[in-house]
């Protein structure tokens, strides 16, 4: 099935949405250490660009940039903001089709991460299709399993909940939280290898105390398991 969820679009149809515009720092941070040869020769693909947040940070490098994005409101206010990559700012779904190649980095700042597991199992395949020989892809908070949220709303598989009721994941569809075994499963089985794993746990006292926990990570590709082993972790 399609991974994208229509409440993104509602989200981003509203000029106020919660999409910052600005890089995100931990991106910066990745990209600083495990691509610092980025140069006018490097080919960046994002999945789920949003309005466009990583743009002016990826630009700053010389790369070239593409992206795609499953809302059509976000493409628009991207392209308004962004009118030299209207070519390059592409409304689809991520989890259906490869749709650039041999590309070197490939960014993902918490958007593979809002789908169910066969979506992301798919999408990380195409990934890894998509990547020239040293690519790396680098992924920004994907959720943990142990963010509060992990056993609240409606479960889609073992791994997948939705209908979040409320807080920040309320209205957006599928949210996928992990182990860190179930990480490296998802992953070699799609023919990357995770070179580094870092677990974020923010904790919140006042008002009310939460917990939002989730996982950066980079992954090269490996050779392709000659089976792949049904995660059951």
């Amino acid at each position: 099935m399609s991974g994208f969820s229509l409440g993104w679009d509602v989200s981003y149809s509203d000029a106020s949405s919660r999409e910052p515009e600005w890089p995100f720092s931990d991106l910066v941070r990745l990209v600083r250490r495990y691509a610092p040869w980025i140069n006018s020769d490097t080919r960046v693909l994002e999945l789920g660009f949003g309005v466009g947040a990583n743009i002016p940070f990826i630009e700053s490098t010389g790369a070239q940039y593409f992206g795609i994005e499953g809302s059509q409101s976000a493409v628009e206010r991207a392209k308004s903001r962004f009118p030299h990559l209207v070519d390059s700012l592409i409304c689809g779904d991520f989890t259906e089709r490869r749709f650039a190649t041999n590309v070197d980095i490939i960014i993902d700042r918490s958007s593979v991460t809002h789908n169910e597991t066969l979506d992301i199992e798919r999408t990380l395949r195409l990934c890894a299709q998509s990547m020239s020989p040293q690519g790396v892809y680098l992924g920004v908070d994907w959720f943990s399993d142990q963010h509060e949220d992990a056993q609240r709303g409606l479960q889609l598989d073992q791994w997948t909940r939705h209908c979040i009721p409320s807080g920040q994941f309320k209205g957006l569809g599928a949210v996928h939280f992990s182990s860190i075994q179930h990480l490296h499963n998802i992953f070699s089985n799609a023919g990357l290898e995770i070179v580094s794993l870092e677990s974020k746990v923010r904790h919140r006292i006042v008002p009310e105390p939460s917990c939002h926990a989730t996982f950066d990570l980079v992954a090269m590709q490996h050779a392709l398991p000659t089976f792949a082993l049904h995660d059951g972790n």
